[in-house]
């Protein structure tokens, strides 16, 4: 069975840019919580700014939030040019689920998503914001969208990407994982869990399927739904669900992200990821091995025998460790931004100005099918 993960806690102090390596002490014993250090580059303390305001197009509650959150930061307004990150002002991408899945109608601020222009504005925006002077900071909500490849031969562009895969990796090295923000939350780790692990959603994936299998009707709880009955508010029952649950199940849906990753982690929740394409949130600073398990996507059926057999003190360790992480890296949007420019300061800047342009092509297809697919028409 092809598992990652059930590692100890480890210390992460690394003096080069090398991948951290997973180790114990040096007297042997396992620290009882995971310390987070982070490497430094020629970027460290990188400041972030805010470009092209236009205020035309429009603007979903996450894009406002990161804006307000990139304002606050102990970061704007710091550093030289050449040291400084830049956001885009405006929206490029729509975040379509968050805070509320399903209901585009609450997710904009300004603007609607039934509006005709809607995806060309957005297009012809990211053409304008990235031939900006500087580095630059693409974030990417959209999984129809791979500005990884459209921007691989632009040093002066890092691209943060709610969908990044290991080929988007492979093709780009300038990218950043992004998390989606959780839907549902919960109050932390001191819950009493009586459940052994647990998942609910809609038919995405046939990973879905075999993880409704597991069912026991007692401490395996899984349950599958129909899409419509995942539109609106948050459940009280999945909350309670994911509250009373030990393990949660985070498997892919019809895109390699989830957003129960965090959702699982924020009600102390030690993840169990089925999605073998995905590149984890903030890869570069986290070590995922501590506070997570990775069951490949045909493995699934393994998954009650893995579970079973974790000590119970492995279990708290963990469980600890999803604590750290999650209050650390994603539980505002002010830890997101900051953990984004930690991230930033380990990938090697390129020129402030790179010669060229994205393969505009790519983009106008992979626009043209985005407008196909939600059915905007042109203007």
């Amino acid at each position: 069975m092809s598992i990652q993960g059930v590692a100890f806690p480890v210390d992460r102090n690394y003096p080069s840019r090398d991948p951290p390596a997973t180790r114990e002490r040096q007297d042997g014993s396992a620290p009882s919580r995971l310390r987070l250090q982070f490497m430094t580059s020629g970027n460290a303390n990188i400041g972030l700014a805010l470009g092209l305001a236009e205020g035309s197009s429009a603007r979903t509650v996450f894009h406002d939030e990161l804006v307000r959150a990139v304002r606050r930061s102990r970061r704007f307004g710091i550093g030289s040019p050449r040291d400084t990150l830049l956001f885009h002002e405006e929206e490029i991408t729509p975040e379509l689920n968050w805070p509320r899945y399903g209901q585009h109608q609450d997710l904009f601020v300004r603007g609607d998503f039934d509006q005709p222009d809607l995806w060309q504005n957005y297009h012809r925006y990211l053409s304008r914001f990235s031939g900006q002077p500087g580095r630059k900071c693409l974030i990417s909500t959209q999984k129809r969208l791979d500005l990884a490849a459209a921007y691989a031969d632009r040093e002066d562009i890092l691209v943060a990407d709610i969908n990044l895969t290991v080929e988007k990796r492979r093709v780009n090295p300038r990218t950043i994982s992004l998390p989606a923000m959780a839907i549902a939350r919960g109050g932390g780790a001191n819950i009493k869990k009586t459940i052994l692990a647990s998942f609910s959603g809609y038919l995405s994936h046939p990973c879905r399927s075999a993880v409704a299998r597991l069912d026991n009707g007692s401490d395996f709880i899984f349950r599958l739904f129909d899409r419509q009955h995942y539109v609106g508010s948050v459940d009280a029952a999945y909350a309670a669900l994911l509250g009373r649950s030990v393990f949660a199940i985070v498997p892919r849906g019809d895109a390699s992200y989830s957003y129960r990753l965090l959702e699982s982690m924020s009600f102390g929740c030690i993840p169990v990821i089925i999605s073998d394409a995905w590149v984890l949130p903030f890869d570069r600073l986290i070590e995922w091995s501590g506070c997570c398990l990775r069951v490949a996507e045909n493995d699934v059926g393994g998954i009650e025998r893995l579970l079973r057999t974790i000590p119970e003190s492995e279990i708290e360790r963990m469980r600890s460790q999803v604590e750290t992480v999650y209050e650390r890296h994603f539980q505002s949007v002010d830890a997101v931004v900051e953990s984004l420019a930690r991230e930033a300061e380990q990938i090697p800047a390129g020129p402030a100005t790179s010669p060229g342009s994205p393969e505009s092509s790519l983009l106008d297809r992979q626009f043209e099918e985005i407008i196909r697919h939600y059915g905007h028409p042109t203007p």
